[in-house]
């Protein structure tokens, strides 16, 4: 039998390391220099860290602007002529252009 791992995503909290499952993120957006807003359904959680460095390390999060990686499994919508996406708590994010084709593969979208 077969058992998956989950991915995690982990991080730094004061003297704390948080660990969550990378499932249970919706988004993650750059708050000022170094500092980030990590969104759950249930938290909001600022950290330090950089969009890039998260990006860098967590590849199934997806860049949807300069600033806010969001998990594509969460997204409810996409309206490509706003350009925003919906997430499952409602919150919508701007998708900058050069970002649009790759949300639509992410969602696989026509």
């Amino acid at each position: 039998m077969f058992k998956f791992k989950k991915e995690l995503f982990k991080f730094k909290l004061g003297h704390e390391i948080k660990i969550l499952p990378l499932n249970d993120i919706l988004a993650i957006e750059a708050s000022n220099p170094y500092k980030v807003i990590l969104s759950t359904l249930s938290e909001k959680i600022k950290f330090s860290s950089s969009i890039k460095d998260i990006h860098r390390q967590h590849t199934k999060l997806l860049r949807i602007n300069r600033g806010i990686l969001v998990n594509p499994e969460n997204i409810i919508h996409f309206d490509v002529s706003k350009r925003l996406v919906t997430l499952t708590n409602s919150c919508r994010y701007e998708v900058s252009f050069r970002h649009i084709k790759d949300v639509k593969k992410a969602i696989k979208a026509p």
